[in-house]
């Protein structure tokens, strides 16, 4: 008697296990919807009755997962779902996110890795990865560093609004701090552009000499550049061959923080 109602118990779990993933499914049908979609198509997509699908999603409208508009008594996306995914972004931190993954790029590298966010008119460090090797970076968690000759600043500023990063550049101005410092903002815009093209920045020894670095943006749930990641390190070690061996892993991880960020998709990084 035990194991059939064991099998009885689970048979009825499996069936709520299933019920739970075809809401999910209708879910995401509804969201990826170019519009409004009818019950009839959710069938259809989904392989099951007309009557199941109406009562899934009268549930999920009665929690406001879903709203049926009352005279096409077809479905959209409901507001239920901004209140929980608002409430979700309030409790991420980012530091904690991507902590795990800027270790794994400094086990991988070997070099300083950095996490940094656009603060007033430049670029702040929220968190390092120090490279065990003796000659490392003079950084520090909340230390400002420029726009304009940082592998974080270019990796940013080229995905975001061009308005937004001028009026920044005027304010800050461009300091020349070595010989490969860009000072000229028709010459970074073009810098930038490149940098859309092929997604990530460098910066050799623009911002301090004996330092190079490549970097990549990342963007948050809704595909926007909130931060960048880089890996550091001297020139020494960091030749411009090993900078471009370094690119697919920082890509990597700038890909892996946005993707814990919930962008989805990947994006372009």
């Amino acid at each position: 008697m035990a194991a059939v109602l064991d099998e009885h118990h689970g048979g009825l779990a499996n069936q709520g296990i299933t019920s739970v993933l075809r809401a999910l499914d209708m879910i995401e049908l509804v969201a990826h919807a170019d519009g409004e979609v009818g019950v009839t198509e959710l069938a259809a997509r989904c392989g099951m009755h007309k009557s199941s699908v109406s009562r899934i999603m009268a549930t999920l409208a009665l929690r406001g997962y879903v709203r049926q508009n009352p005279d096409t008594g077809r479905y959209t996306l409901g507001l239920h779902l901004a209140e929980l995914g608002s409430a979700c972004l309030a409790k991420v931190d980012m530091r904690q996110v991507a902590k795990p993954y800027i270790e794994e790029l400094r086990r991988e590298t070997g070099e300083t890795v950095h996490l940094a966010v656009i603060m007033d008119s430049s670029m702040v460090y929220i968190d390092k990865s120090e490279s065990e090797h003796v000659l490392g970076m003079k950084s520090r968690v909340g230390a400002s560093v420029p726009l304009h000759c940082t592998g974080l600043g270019k990796a940013l500023c080229a995905f975001l609004p061009e308005d937004f990063v001028l009026a920044r550049l005027q304010r800050a101005g461009m300091t020349k701090f070595t010989s490969n410092t860009i000072t000229d903002v028709d010459d970074f815009l073009a810098c930038l552009a490149r940098i859309r093209e092929c997604g990530y920045a460098f910066d050799d020894e623009e911002h301090e000499e004996g330092i190079r670095c490549v970097a990549v943006p990342v963007m948050d749930h809704a595909g926007r550049a909130v931060a960048a990641v880089s890996a550091s390190g001297p020139t020494v070690r960091v030749s411009r061959e090993r900078l471009h061996e370094m690119i697919p892993l920082v890509a990597e991880t700038g890909r892996k923080i946005s993707a814990a960020l919930g962008l989805r998709g990947g994006g372009r990084l």
